[in-house]
């Protein structure tokens, strides 16, 4: 196994287990960007216009790792759990 697939299935695992939103009854993410998405909406819902906008300006830095917030609004962003944004 080469070291860059070995990364890449380390960061997958991460995901699956610590990020990815699922509640005990069901998977909500199946890809990364999914998450991004989720994060990116939750941010863009308290604008006071154009939520659609905003939320493709806060999407846009997440999939290059531009932008990285911190593990808890990973996990808890747009999830019913009370987190910090």
């Amino acid at each position: 196994m080469s070291e860059l697939n070995c990364d890449a299935n380390i960061a997958d695992l991460v995901w699956h287990n610590k990020y990815r939103f699922d509640d005990g009854r069901k998977i909500h993410e199946q890809r990364i960007e999914d998450t991004w998405w989720r994060v990116a909406n939750t941010l863009a819902s308290v604008e006071a216009t154009d939520r659609t906008h905003w939320a493709k300006r806060y999407y846009q830095p997440l999939p290059s790792y531009r932008f990285l917030p911190a593990g808890r609004i990973l996990a808890g962003a747009g999830t019913g759990r009370r987190v910090t944004l």
